[in-house]
């Protein structure tokens, strides 16, 4: 199928609509001009050209239709990036809430839709419909559906500053969602009773069915498994699951759906025919995918079932890439920024790889067993095709977690082999307990017992392997090129095993084939090699809340780790801190320095030294280490046995070939030099 791929009008017309969103998302910011209309006509010259080229190769007359495709996604996203929105304090507005959850730190995250728009002294703050990110304290508890009065701070959605940090504008654009509301008030009157309000109800129906079966922490899992509620990322075995690999099963995503829509089809065939039991578990599965949220997985899933419906209904023939094409393409045209949303990469990335690599795998694993003459290990059959498709559903989202979130799973595959076969049952006897519960208490509870011993089981399965050497490689962000090469990869891979049989004539075509790999494969290690050489050279990164990080030749060096007056886990080093030196791929900061306890300064180094990312840490005698953040520093350190000198501010350290000197103690000062390199940080008292 891979060497097919390319020659599919639906493909061609996805990468048409891609390269649009892609160029008004990276060409037009370093555009020297900024019309609208001589931008749009250069985009669709362009297309039009290009249409041009592939027409002379497949003799396709319709593929000029993929410039207006082009022009779609450069307009659908510009408009999606325009800055309208007017921020301004003490605003007063009208609006219904549309979706409602907690932080971790006790607030109400909610989705506001401003119907009547946003108006405050003649000044319109945004227009009709606009949906608002609010953040509203638990004082002042809301429902969805309930029209509310909100006064408050509008400010623009964030943008990340540094490397590595959470793009809150992309993200948060990319459900619609115009800008951020800080609500100091509230005033609820009048609750709507529409389909958003009626799946809310039955969605907590259901929730409080698994939290009177269930202990809490299963009843969580099972309600985010089943019904989309957010995982709370305060559990820790949340955390083991992430880092497993293995997240994906706690989240309604499009694996859950297809489970769902393949039982209930079994179900409704036998009373009914093919067609009438397709559109029906249809109908059933868009019901199921608005009471979960509509996630983009979800919908993709639900996307491509109807688009095999159809096609039975229509006695038309579909391919898997064909179907996965058709359903990114609707996703794209409908929001174009759901391209830079992690969820839809991974999804889609998960599916495309499947699609398009799970049979070439299963070849390569038998072309491997016949190598390593152990044919009877890996001899066709269930086996072979499921270890095919678990290598595949990992590995392929490797080049995206790695790109994000700078780490890889080493045993995921394992993993996943492991507890698959029980995901099925799961979701279907959890769905199944939900719906029982709601008219007998006690068998559901007996029924739960099956949920509770396979979670019990993946909690297991999950510690035994993140226990081992290497669980979790931390690589850090390598680069768009080593990312794209790393994709291109992997498809090179399934060229080269794509309708190969291992009969003696298709030796010269894999041979010719292998040849792909090979020049990708070296692309993929040179792109890998100078982002390493890039890691090495000096660098230096304000993280813009009172820390300061330096690189050079392998060694990091930290200077105090910023602070609010947030609680710990959710503070500067959690957010900021770590994930940058996630992204620079450093599991543990060759020296920190702690100059103050002030909140403010040292609230970050307390979370970093309590997840053991400290080498050495070097504190400034003049902290009390016996009372207040000086002691519980300390403790964090001491927990992990990390190193602790304390210096004087006539010190001067030498890590590495960085040198770190104290100038003085009014103000205090600190100059780190490195080679050529010398920087003098203040404010640090």
């Amino acid at each position: 199928m891979t060497t097919e791929l390319f020659k599919r009008p639906i493909v061609i017309a996805l990468f048409f609509l891609v390269a649009g969103i892609l160029s008004a998302r990276y060409l037009v910011p370093f555009l020297p001009f900024s019309s609208d209309i001589i931008l749009t006509v250069g985009i669709f010259a362009a297309a039009l050209s290009a249409c041009a080229v592939i027409n002379h190769f497949m003799k396709y007359p319709p593929i000029f239709l993929c410039a207006i495709l082009t022009v779609a996604g450069f307009l659908g996203t510009l408009h999606n990036l325009a800055d309208n929105v007017v921020p301004g304090d003490n605003i007063t507005f009208t609006g219904v809430v549309q979706d409602s959850r907690y932080t971790s730190a006790g607030w109400q995250r909610l989705v506001v839709l401003a119907d009547e728009g946003i108006q405050n002294g003649g000044n319109i703050h945004a227009a009709e419909g606009a949906l608002l990110l609010t953040f509203l304290s638990p004082e002042y508890p809301v429902d969805i559906g309930q029209r509310v009065v909100l006064t408050g701070d509008l400010h623009e959605l964030s943008q990340p500053t540094i490397p590595g940090a959470y793009n809150e504008f992309i993200t948060q654009r990319a459900q619609g969602i115009l800008a951020r509301f800080n609500a100091r008030s509230a005033e609820t009157f009048g609750t709507y009773m529409n389909l958003t309000r009626i799946t809310f109800l039955v969605r907590n129906r259901l929730a409080d069915v698994y939290s009177a079966v269930l202990p809490y922490r299963e009843a969580r899992l099972i309600q985010s498994i089943v019904l989309g509620e957010r995982p709370d990322v305060d559990d820790p075995v949340v955390g083991m699951y992430r880092a497993a690999g293995i997240y994906h099963l706690m989240v309604v995503s499009g694996l859950h759906l297809s489970i769902l829509m393949m039982a209930v089809s079994v179900l409704l065939e036998k009373v009914l025919n093919k067609r009438t039991a397709g559109i029906t578990a249809l109908v059933i599965m868009l019901a199921y995918v608005f009471m979960t949220g509509a996630g983009i997985s979800t919908v993709r899933a639900f996307t491509m079932a109807a688009v095999a419906v159809f096609a039975r209904i229509l006695y038309r023939d579909r391919d898997g890439a064909t179907t996965v094409s058709f359903a990114c393409l609707l996703l794209l045209l409908y929001q174009p920024l759901n391209l830079f949303s992690i969820g839809f990469q991974l999804s889609f990335g998960t599916v495309f790889g499947l699609v398009l690599l799970t049979e070439p795998t299963e070849r390569g694993l038998a072309k491997l067993a016949k190598t390593l003459k152990f044919e009877k290990v890996l001899k066709p059959g269930v086996f072979r095709q499921l270890l095919a498709y678990n290598i595949v559903a990992t590995v392929s989202t490797y080049p995206i977690l790695a790109y994000h979130f700078s780490y890889i799973s080493s045993y995921s595959v394992i993993i996943n082999m492991i507890v698959a076969p029980t995901v099925v049952l799961l979701v279907v006897v959890g769905l199944l307990v939900g719906l029982v519960g709601l008219v007998s208490m006690g068998l559901a509870a007996f029924m739960a017992g099956v949920i509770y011993f396979i979670l019990q089981f993946y909690e297991f399965v999950v510690r035994f392997f993140l226990a081992l050497p290497g669980a979790v490689l931390l690589i850090g962000n390598r680069g768009f090129l080593a990312t794209i090469m790393a994709l291109l990869t992997m498809l090179a891979f399934g060229y080269m095993f794509s309708g190969f049989s291992g009969l003696t004539e298709d030796d010269n075509i894999f041979a010719k084939r292998g040849k792909v790999l090979a020049l990708s494969v070296i692309i993929l290690v040179a792109a890998v090699f100078f982002n390493e050489l890039e890691r090495r050279n000096f660098n230096f990164t304000d993280l813009q809340i009172n820390s300061y990080v330096f690189h050079g030749s392998g060694v990091s060096v930290v200077v105090n780790g910023g602070g609010n007056n947030r609680i710990l886990g959710t503070n500067t080093g959690a957010t900021t801190l770590i994930p940058y030196l996630d992204y620079r791929g450093t599991e543990k900061a060759t020296a920190v320095f702690a100059t103050t306890a002030q909140t403010q300064h040292i609230m970050g180094l307390i979370e970093l030294a309590e997840s053991n990312r400290i080498a050495a840490l070097y504190i400034l005698d003049t902290i009390n280490l016996n009372a207040g953040l000086g002691l519980r520093l300390q403790v964090a350190a001491a927990s992990h046995s990390t190193p602790m000198h304390i210096i004087s501010s006539a010190d001067i350290v030498n890590v590495g070939n960085f040198t770190i000197n104290f100038l003085g103690d009014t103000p205090l000062i600190l100059q780190v030099s490195y080679d050529e390199h010398s920087i003098q940080l203040g404010g640090l008292g």
